[in-house]
């Protein structure tokens, strides 16, 4: 996982190896289980494709209309067995997140609480299509960065699977029907569906809702994203069920146990 993630500061490593030895801890105190992912159902499909039916088919699975926004990542993760820890790393740090598959049927997914609100509800929704599509114990995420060369099949299929998961194609052209792709609408349609102003327009261009010339000029005027505000907890593990898993666990007195809801505000 550490090379995976590439280049790591001091305190990156110290956070990734107590999220290592929680994931151990509580592999330990769980039985055996299968874990279900969809994954052998959709092999067939381009990795756009099977993405995308994926992330519909998770949409509905709870419940939602085509078009509403998505939102609480962290809830449905937790219904369906996965734990969520959020950790500070350092904020250089191009690790965006990372998803734990044990043998055992354990599942933990990790999320930098150290980036922006939306970036963090993208790194969820990003690990969610790696638990539905990928069968791989370990991935660990980087933020986007410029390399030589096209994305791995499997990380750019988890930014499909993410980018449909949060933003439904029937909900962006409902929103852009009749309007254009402005700095004002697209502000507005962030707001919506709580994404950042890359994913917004990643989405929007997939789609044919935005020209790329149009998508270069608004990505140009991109605003920071907010964060919460004041410093988050180290660490935060989202819903009692992992906690009651490891009692009073040495490596839990270091947390802030969080409700089954969004990690971020």
């Amino acid at each position: 996982m550490l090379l995976r993630a590439g280049p790591l500061a001091g305190q990156d490593e110290s956070q990734l190896s107590w999220f290592t030895d929680l994931c151990e801890a509580v592999t330990q105190a769980l039985p055996p289980k299968e874990l279900a992912r969809t994954g052998s159902r959709l092999a067939r499909l381009s990795k756009t494709d099977a993405a995308e039916i994926a992330a519909g088919r998770l949409r509905s699975d709870e419940g939602m209309s085509p078009a509403a926004p998505f939102i609480n990542a962290s809830e449905v993760a937790c219904r369906r067995g996965l734990h969520v820890v959020g950790a500070r790393l350092h904020s250089r740090s191009r690790v965006a997140g990372c998803i734990v598959l044990s043998e055992m049927g354990t599942g933990l997914m990790l999320v930098n609480t150290n980036h922006p609100p939306r970036r963090q509800r993208f790194t969820l929704a990003h690990e969610l299509g790696h638990w539905t599509l990928h069968e791989g114990e370990i991935t660990a995420c980087e933020t986007e960065v410029v390399r030589p060369g096209p994305r791995s099949r499997t990380e750019g299929q988890a930014d499909v699977f993410a980018a449909a998961l949060l933003m439904p194609r029937k909900g962006c052209r409902d929103f852009f029907e009749k309007r254009e792709v402005n700095l004002s609408t697209l502000e507005e349609f962030e707001a919506t569906f709580g994404v950042s102003r890359a994913a917004a327009l990643s989405r929007l261009k997939a789609l044919g809702l935005v020209s790329p010339t149009v998508a270069r000029v608004l990505r140009q005027m991109t605003r920071p994203d907010s964060t919460a505000g004041g410093s988050p907890p180290r660490f935060r593990v989202v819903g009692t069920t992992l906690a009651g898993l490891l009692p009073e666990h040495p490596l839990l007195g270091q947390c802030t146990i969080v409700p089954d809801q969004e990690i971020v505000p």
